[in-house]
């Protein structure tokens, strides 16, 4: 599969990049990674497609480095399934890590020893806080029967910290972490958007607009990438669609 965006050319280059690895692959189509997911959905799920039947899919891929938002039409004729894309948003700086760059600014507030890192030592911080975050996320258990609400731990005080302490300069080893409240808040700004960046909730109403569609002329939502286990974002999203629509993968890879 490739991203929606790729053209001729980006296909063209694909394949002579397989070709010159000693894949052949000049006979093997490109699908869309929207579509991509589409299809897994309905095997994951057993769901079936019946004739003349038509259905409106948003597939939300929320990955490391960018969100990719596509709002799918598929019908069913003569035995022949059709899917035309309707719209696309694809964000290259909207992706998860930029909960770890918020985590990070959070922290340099409360540890003046994480100012002026070098890169390596701040990207070293970066990792320490998706790590952070993984775990945290871990800790809150929603269920699409209860809407996804969060348990009262997901906005606590509780502050969470990595075993091991965070290695800055010339010895120095502190402790960071942050609480859930915190971790709850970013979210909210990552979702919401502030003055001057534009959140999901943003790229998902630009989508709908593209297509001429309101929410309600969507049937399901597949949520997919990394961000699909953040229970955070499960939360956002049912407070956006019905929950009975979500569907998230469980073949999704990144954490």
């Amino acid at each position: 599969s490739v991203p929606v965006g790729f053209g001729t050319w980006e296909k063209k280059q694909l394949k002579l990049a397989f070709n010159a690895a000693g894949i052949d692959c000049d006979d093997v189509p490109f699908i869309e990674e929207p579509n991509a997911a589409l299809i897994n959905h309905f095997y994951e799920f057993s769901n079936t497609l019946n004739e003349n039947q038509k259905i409106k899919a948003m597939v939300l891929d929320i990955g490391a480095g960018t969100v990719d938002i596509a709002l799918i039409q598929i019908e069913k004729i003569e035995g022949q399934v059709i899917s035309n894309i309707l719209s696309v948003k694809r964000d290259g700086k909207m992706g998860s890590e930029q909960i770890d760059i918020s985590m990070a600014e959070v922290m340099k507030l409360s540890f003046p020893e994480l100012n002026s890192l070098s890169d390596g030592i701040y990207h070293k911080l970066l990792f320490y806080c998706e790590e952070l975050k993984k775990i945290m996320c871990k800790h809150v258990i929603t269920d699409k029967h209860v809407n996804f609400k969060l348990p009262d731990i997901a906005k606590s005080e509780l502050n969470i910290s990595l075993p091991n302490p965070f290695h800055v300069t010339n010895g120095t080893v502190i402790q960071i972490g942050i609480t859930y409240k915190t971790l709850y808040d970013l979210m909210h700004l990552y979702w919401y958007g502030t003055e001057n960046k534009i959140g999901i909730q943003q790229s998902i109403n630009d989508s709908l607009n593209e297509a001429t569609c309101m929410k309600s002329d969507v049937d399901m939502v597949i949520i997919t990438g990394g961000g699909g286990r953040n229970p955070y974002l499960r939360y956002l999203l049912a407070k956006e669609f019905p929950p009975e629509k979500l569907f998230i993968s469980d073949n999704i890879q990144e954490q």
